[in-house]
């Protein structure tokens, strides 16, 4: 991992990190193997996340894809993608153009999908818990879903919601991100949080820590990005056939169906390979 470090991480990212720690990643870097972090593992535990090692990790991604993306020919719809980490195509958009645009995304060549649609189908109706209501990251690094809406969707059908541009790793995010991973490790480490006693607070899809654990209202939720400086989060609503393109890396959930609502949608399954393997 440090040779990549080496050839991607700039002593602005360094001094980037170092300004919303307060404490030198530099130091990590120079005198601990990191072995440990050179994986897909979403959140690693770890007494250096004071020091902003979950940062680290996520700039350090971040730019191995862009460095990738340029074998690639971005387009009209790529550049909306990277700016937003979310892209909806109109009903009836051809399959050649599909894929060149996940090809470009995901940084493959060979992508390719046949039939375009894996059989995966859900029926998403109201419920009274559900933990994909919450605000959270996938993961640290660049990933991507991609859904289908299979009836037309308002706000009440419960939606695909994002935080638009918070796929990019923006000062406002990282200092975001720190604040949820360092809770993350103190929970585990020394407060000996288990899954069944706070799945929130123990899973390491990092979620938004307001008040309340469990917190789906989205007032409160805009209340809380606004305070970290990002901007609100934006249902995504479409017609049926409506596909919608996303980086999981960024603030996402679904927003909550009204009773008597039902939201259908089929899914594409992609993998999450290992971003630090070039």
């Amino acid at each position: 991992m440090k040779h990549l470090i080496k050839k991607f991480i700039t002593e602005e990212d360094i001094h980037l990190i170092d300004s919303i720690t307060g404490k030198s990643i530099k130091t990590i870097i120079d005198s601990h193997n990191l072995s440990e972090f050179n994986s897909n593992s979403k959140h690693v535990v770890s007494v250096f996340d004071e020091d902003g090692i979950h940062l680290l990790r996520c700039i350090l991604a971040e730019k191995i894809f862009n460095y990738k993306r340029l074998n690639f020919e971005g387009n009209e719809y790529t550049d909306k993608f990277l700016c937003d980490g979310v892209l909806v195509l109109n009903p009836g958009i051809e399959h050649e153009t599909f894929l060149d645009i996940m090809k470009y995304i995901t940084a493959n060549q060979n992508y390719d999908v046949s039939p375009l649609w894996v059989n995966i189908t859900r029926e998403d109706s109201a419920t009274d818990y559900d933990i994909q209501y919450t605000m959270h990251v996938d993961t640290f690094h660049p990933c991507f879903k991609v859904f289908r809406y299979n009836n037309d969707i308002e706000l009440e059908h419960g939606p695909y919601s994002y935080v638009l541009g918070s796929n990019k790793n923006s000062k406002e995010k990282l200092t975001l991100l720190y604040e949820l991973s360092t809770r993350r490790t103190r929970n585990l480490t020394l407060e000996n949080v288990t899954r069944n006693s706070n799945h929130i607070l123990w899973t390491d899809s990092l979620r938004l820590a307001t008040t309340e654990d469990y917190c789906i209202d989205t007032n409160k939720i805009n209340q809380y990005l606004s305070s970290y400086g990002l901007k609100k989060e934006t249902p995504i609503t479409g017609k049926k056939g409506s596909i919608i393109i996303t980086d999981t890396s960024g603030f996402h959930r679904r927003y909550p169906t009204t009773k008597d609502y039902v939201r259908h949608s089929s899914r594409l399954i992609l993998k999450r390979p290992n971003p630090f393997l070039i």
